[in-house]
């Protein structure tokens, strides 16, 4: 593949990441916002492959972005709802603490990369925060709320 095909598809993967992100800040969605959030993920999208070399570095978005971009939104609303009814309760909630492995990566650079992105989308849902990171795995504090499909996806074997 051209350099610029690669530089197109990287970029066109890189925008839904943006816009997911940007929306996952948010306590409500509206037209506006989702507007917003295409708008503003183009430029960010666009120099995101040129930046990550400009860095020298080596690290790609992982093949299954996608399928982890679609469950990161059900993920949000689903733990947002369960934190509601755990702050709601009567009994003060009590979370527990979960490894999340990562997959070997021949370099740092790319084992950094997917340290970070792996970070980026535990810490995007309400229900989970990563509290320490290793070469092998995440440590999250997690929430005693319904798994989601990002949840099983991101612990089933690590990103590969």
């Amino acid at each position: 593949m051209r350099y610029v095909d690669r530089t197109v598809v990287e970029s066109v993967i890189w925008w839904p990441v943006f816009v997911v992100t940007w929306l996952a800040t948010l306590t409500a969605v509206t037209a506006q916002e989702l507007l917003a959030a295409a708008l503003f993920a183009v430029p960010c999208a666009v120099l995101a492959p040129r930046l990550r070399r400009l860095v020298r570095g080596r690290w790609c978005p992982p093949a299954e972005l996608p399928q982890l971009a679609a469950a990161t939104l059900p993920a949000v609303a689903s733990d947002t709802v369960g934190a509601l009814r755990l702050a709601t309760g009567r009994r003060p909630p009590t979370g527990r603490f979960e490894p999340i492995p990562l997959p070997a990566e021949p370099d740092a650079a790319r084992r950094d990369g997917r340290e970070a992105f792996t970070t980026l989308l535990v810490t995007s849902t309400p229900g989970a925060m990563v509290v320490h990171a290793d070469r092998r795995r995440l440590i999250t504090h997690t929430l005693p709320v319904r798994r989601t499909r990002l949840h099983r996806m991101l612990r089933s074997a690590g990103i590969r």
